[in-house]
Parts: structure tokens; C-alpha cells; sequence
């Protein structure tokens, strides 16, 4: 049974977020975001940065998940604010800005090349410090204002131990 202990004014941000990183991270698994590719590329003829058209959606969510969460990150004490932000920075600039380089260098070069092998692993390694710092920011946070963290494990199963 879960209960909820923290009384904050912003419960709601926090459930959304951790919604938006479990489909982050199922994402990243099975590249959802690919299959935007091919109906906006039968739409429009994309080219360059925009190679990989699905960046174009994801700076759309991306500048409308930064409006919405506007007033619960300049709630943040400095430091807190400051935390966040580097991991966000360094995320975004795998995310889409090197997705972005690297789109343009695949149209130019393709994807079967050494340049473009290491484009997608700068990609991949700043995404995953970005995940880092953000793991970080949030266990200082927790430890910063929680008093208490509990965990426990029930069987609900028939069997008689």
C-alpha cells in the first residue's frame, strides 16, 4: 500500500515528471520517437539538422513541458534550481543538439562511418550524464527535504512460507 508523506504544494509536477522520465526511458528502449519520422518525412521534405524530423516534435514538447513547469522550477532554491538545470542542459544538448549535427552529417556523409559512429556515442554519453546529474540533483533533493525514505516489499501470494 503506498502513502504518500510529503504535503507539497507541487505533488502533481513531481507525478507528471517521473510519468515523462518512465516514457523517456521506455523510449529510449524502443525508439517510439523514430516512427514520427516517416509521416512527417512523407509531409515535408526535411533536410539538414532536421535529417531526423523527429527533433522538430521534441523541441515542441520539450518548449511546452518548460512553460508548464515554468512556476514549479523557479520554486527551487538556487541550488536546486541550478542542479536541475545543468542536467537538463546537458541532456537537451545529446538529445537535440547533437541529434541535430548528427542528422545533418548522415544526410551529407551516412550513417556508416566512423564520425558518425562517434556523433551518436557524444549523443548517447550526454544523454547519460545528463540522466547522472539528474539522479544526483534528485537524491540531494530527497535528502535535503525528506526526513524519512522507507521502502518495503510485500508477498501477495498464496504460498505459506
Amino acid at each position: 500500500m503506498y502513502k504518500r508523506a510529503v504535503k507539497d504544494a507541487f505533488t502533481q509536477q513531481w507525478s507528471i515528471l517521473a510519468f515523462i522520465f518512465m516514457y523517456m526511458a521506455v523510449d529510449e528502449a524502443t525508439e517510439i520517437h523514430g516512427l514520427v519520422m516517416r509521416p512527417l518525412n512523407d509531409m515535408y521534405s526535411f533536410s539538414g539538422v532536421f535529417h531526423f524530423s523527429w527533433v522538430i516534435i521534441g523541441i515542441a514538447l520539450l518548449l511546452f513541458v518548460a512553460a508548464y513547469f515554468a512556476r514549479f522550477f523557479f520554486s527551487l532554491t538556487n541550488t536546486f534550481r541550478a542542479r536541475f538545470m545543468a542536467a537538463a542542459i546537458v541532456y537537451i544538448c545529446g538529445l537535440i543538439g547533437i541529434e541535430m549535427v548528427g542528422g545533418a552529417y548522415a544526410e551529407m556523409y551516412g550513417e556508416a562511418n566512423i564520425t558518425y559512429e562517434l556523433l551518436t556515442t557524444l549523443e548517447e554519453s550526454l544523454e547519460m550524464a545528463g540522466m547522472i546529474l539528474l539522479i544526483r540533483a534528485l537524491l540531494l533533493y530527497m535528502q535535503a527535504y525528506l526526513s524519512e525514505i522507507s521502502v518495503s516489499l510485500h508477498s501477495h501470494t498464496n504460498e505459506n512460507r
